[in-house]
């Protein structure tokens, strides 16, 4: 079923929102506010042809961007498998950046080039503190590891004390915690 104006507009409303807020988008365009407009808006993003929208315009623009998962993942593998030793040619000697390969240049964040000239004339001394930090390893396998599922996120709650209003209310967000959406209060 194709979409109507108002499903159009609150797409592009919740589209340009960031992060995205689905309230805010749907009271740019219906006329419920406060909670009703939550929980309307929760259940717009619900609606598949809504969400097939939002998905596929989101794609769209990734595509435009150049952005894929599989460039994502490389660059976070760039990230997570960087190797220091790589930094070095084999006389021990820091290597120029322009002699990095791409994969070691992705991880570097920071260069810091540090000159000391020794004022006395009798000596002429030049010293150099060279500082590269990498970006942290152990935040980009652990994104790798998140996406192979090697890691799961597991969450228990007793919900058997809790009145049958705030029970509901704490699965329909933990629903749309897990499925990515955002209808956030107000």
């Amino acid at each position: 079923m194709p979409l109507n104006d108002n499903q159009r507009r609150f797409i592009a409303h919740y589209r340009a929102t960031t992060p995205r807020n689905a309230t805010r988008a749907y009271a740019a365009v219906y006329t419920l506010r406060g909670e009703a407009a939550r929980v309307a808006a929760s259940r717009l993003l619900t609606n598949v042809n809504v969400r097939a929208a939002i998905d596929e315009a989101d794609a769209e623009e990734l595509r435009d961007l150049g952005i894929t998962p599989a460039r994502v993942l490389r660059e976070i593998a760039r990230l997570g498998f960087a190797d220091v030793r790589q930094l070095y040619d084999e006389t021990g000697a820091l290597k120029a950046p322009h002699a990095l390969d791409d994969d070691l240049a992705a991880a570097v964040s920071s260069v810091e080039v540090v000159s000391y000239v020794n004022q006395d004339a009798q000596e002429p001394l030049l010293t150099r503190t060279h500082k590269i930090r990498l970006w942290p390893k152990a935040e980009h396998l652990k994104l790798l590891a998140q996406y192979l599922h090697l890691l799961v996120e597991k969450v228990e709650i007793d919900l058997r004390e809790l009145p049958d209003t705030e029970r509901r209310a704490r699965i329909e967000a933990l629903l749309e915690r897990r499925n990515g959406t955002h209808a956030e209060r107000e």
